[in-house]
């Protein structure tokens, strides 16, 4: 699930930690290729992550219609997708320009991506959304889940990692 970074003083792998990055966090830049190129996409998104699996799955909605829907239309089954979410961002200046600094916290990493077509998980989807975004739960309507596309990214690999203020 994690894959090793070159700072090993600043590499997060206690799963609480991450988690807490994913809860302070609300938006996720969605990294996709298509014939026109890559392209990147900030999203609002939810996750879901059961205490058996390894790494995360998250969850975007979207007009049913438009760049990413038609890459992740494009792919084959089981295509590639890149992620990355930060958060907790600070500039740490100092009087000597080079001595600059940022704390921060952020994940990266790569996954499988589809569109969902089950009502039952797109609802769920959308709910985990709605839990992100507005730190509960709401009632949707069926008329918006069959009126959105849901994405599902399942976290293949990941890496987090803080620069923690001093």
């Amino acid at each position: 699930m994690t894959t090793p970074m070159r700072r090993k003083d600043r590499q997060v792998e206690d799963r609480t930690e991450i988690a807490d990055i994913l809860n302070r966090s609300l938006v996720c830049r969605l990294g996709l290729q298509d014939e026109e190129g890559m392209y990147i996409v900030p999203l609002n998104y939810g996750y879901r992550w059961k205490e058996t699996e390894a790494a995360p799955t998250l969850y975007f909605h979207s007009a049913p219609d438009g760049r990413k829907i038609r890459a992740i239309r494009s792919m084959k089954p089981g295509g590639k997708a890149a992620f990355e979410i930060d958060s907790d961002h600070e500039a740490l200046p100092h009087e000597i320009a080079c001595r600059n600094s940022f704390s921060y916290r952020s994940i990266i990493g790569t996954g499988s991506i589809e569109l969902i077509d089950d009502p039952t998980e797109k609802r769920a989807g959308l709910e985990s959304i709605l839990i992100q975004v507005n730190g509960k739960a709401a009632a949707i309507p069926e008329a918006a889940i069959s009126g959105v596309a849901v994405i599902r990214l399942r976290v293949d690999t990941l890496s987090a990692k803080a620069r923690r203020k001093p």
